[in-house]
């Protein structure tokens, strides 16, 4: 779990204030497989592998998204969660989505992991 924050906070570094909200999807693709490869032919992202861990970070309009994609070796894989980062009046918000094609149980824990993230990013980086 401690690789897992260091991934993602790799990933983010400004503030964050406030938590997911993950009411509405975010990702229009119909597998894990097609957003990687629409996302690995698309020259505004940028890829980093961290650990196993590929993730494409884009910047469009003002709003940051990171898309993370689950490593052969992690339970739920193959799953991508994406999350989109925008400037609002009460400070930035992450709005969370994510596609497992994994048994729903490793499906769970792998968004609660990014809550639990998306949390201790948002103490972390508010000084609390």
């Amino acid at each position: 779990m401690s690789k897992l924050i260091a991934l993602l906070s790799f990933g983010l570094c400004f503030a964050i204030n406030a938590v997911a909200d993950e009411s509405d999807s975010l990702i229009d693709f119909g597998s894990v497989d097609e957003a990687y490869q629409v996302l690995s032919a698309d020259q505004s992202a940028t890829m980093t592998n961290f650990e196993g861990w590929i993730i494409y970070n884009k910047k469009h309009n003002g709003i940051y998204t990171l898309w993370s994609f689950t490593p052969l070796s992690h339970p739920a894989h193959p799953s991508v969660v994406r999350r989109d980062i925008t400037n609002q009046e009460s400070g930035l918000f992450i709005s969370m989505s994510a596609l497992c094609e994994s048994e729903k149980t490793h499906c769970d824990a792998l968004i609660e992991d990014f809550r639990e993230i998306n949390e201790n990013l948002r103490k972390k980086h508010s000084g609390g």
